[in-house]
């Protein structure tokens, strides 16, 4: 657990240097959140308050995951693809590798915003389909882009994790979501 504890800060330390590109695209996909809140394409258009902050916690957890996955990466030599369904699991816990298991808990992690703010900011997404389905192709989109530009491998166990993380980041916000009504009904 020590070692897991001490590898987790040490990502954390590594993206700390990241802080100014998490911000300009967080303000970038902020920018985009107004313009889609101002054509009244959000949930809530009387609640402004409240929209604008969920879009900030949205657009700045897409902008964490973008600069994660994606941003700073040294290209490596070749394409690398891994198909193998539960490959990186059986890995990590055959040969007690610690890193890949922080990996593996990453990939779930850095999804959950998604699950939860994108159903906070967009009827659309109150829908678990909806939630799923982005996070299928934003993370299959990810994963292309890592294998095919060399800078990372492309896993389905990596796809795995995302769309876990997002579904549970759903289900918190359903839970929140029905407790919210409850309490609104029994005000009544």
């Amino acid at each position: 657990m020590d070692t897991l504890l001490a590898n987790f800060l040490g990502y954390l330390k590594i993206y700390q240097s990241y802080i100014i590109q998490v911000l300009v695209i967080g303000i970038f996909w902020e920018i985009i959140f107004l313009f889609l809140l101002k054509k009244g394409y959000t949930k809530y258009t009387e609640k402004i308050v409240t929209m604008i902050l969920c879009g900030f916690f949205l657009s700045f957890s897409i902008a964490v995951l973008i600069t994660m996955t994606l941003y700073g990466r040294t290209p490596g030599e070749e394409f690398s693809f891994r198909f193998q369904l539960f490959g990186s699991y059986i890995e990590a816990f055959q040969d007690n590798n610690v890193e890949l298991l922080l990996q593996i808990i990453m990939n779930v992690i850095m999804f959950v915003p998604l699950g939860i703010f994108l159903p906070c900011c967009f009827r659309a997404f109150e829908r678990n389909q909806s939630v799923f389905l982005v996070a299928l192709f934003s993370s299959g989109g990810i994963e292309l882009i890592q294998g095919i530009a060399r800078i990372g491998m492309f896993e389905l166990d990596d796809i795995m994790g995302n769309v876990l993380g997002a579904e549970i980041g759903y289900l918190i916000w359903w839970i929140i979501s029905k407790l919210v009504k409850q309490m609104r009904s029994k005000g009544d």
